[in-house]
């Protein structure tokens, strides 16, 4: 008779499982936003840096008449040439050690949607010189069209910067919207 008045206070195995696998659905559910919320931020990051980085090409531009070097296969021209001290003798951007791939001003710039540690050509910041790519001549490159490094032609007259951005799929060749993040 002393047993059937006596209840237990703790928490059955039963009720402790259910709240452990109601947690874990929950943590499912917000997982995929909490990732491209996080995707989102690196790809406004990029966005701004490849901003700052056009504003040092045009200021590059103002005092030498030209845009830096560049293939379109990584940033390492752009960088030696914006490493380098301009009128005012001071560099035209300064690179931080953990922006780039390599000792600057050898090194190409990190891409900060994938990082140094993705493959290429994702983990990168690629710029191209269109003026460059204009043969004597030769109508030039064409809005629209494939150039060198895998993007198309977007600013003709000048120069194009790119880097893949979230929805960057690592397919070869690299289709037109692979790389969402870029300089217009």
């Amino acid at each position: 008779m002393g047993n059937e008045g006596r209840r237990s206070k703790g928490f059955t195995l039963i009720e402790l499982l259910i709240v452990v696998v109601i947690i874990s659905l929950l943590a499912a559910l917000l997982l995929p936003a909490l990732m491209k919320a996080l995707c989102n931020a690196r790809q406004g990051t990029a966005s701004s840096l490849i901003s700052q980085l056009a504003q040092a090409c045009k200021a590059y531009e103002m005092d030498y008449a030209v845009y830096p070097p560049g293939k379109g296969q990584g940033s390492k021209d752009m960088v030696n040439a914006l490493s380098k001290k301009g009128a005012k003798q001071l560099p035209y951007f300064d690179f931080p050690t953990d922006l780039l791939d390599g000792a600057a001003p050898n090194g190409n710039v990190v891409n900060p949607v994938w990082g140094k540690d993705a493959d290429a050509p994702s983990n990168l910041v690629h710029y191209r010189n269109n003026i460059a790519e204009k043969k004597p001549g030769q109508a030039g490159p064409q809005a629209g069209t494939m150039g060198p490094g895998g993007a198309p032609y977007y600013k003709v007259t000048s120069f194009d910067m790119w880097c893949a951005g979230c929805d960057y799929q690592g397919s070869a060749p690299a289709p037109t919207a692979a790389y969402s993040v870029r300089y217009e």
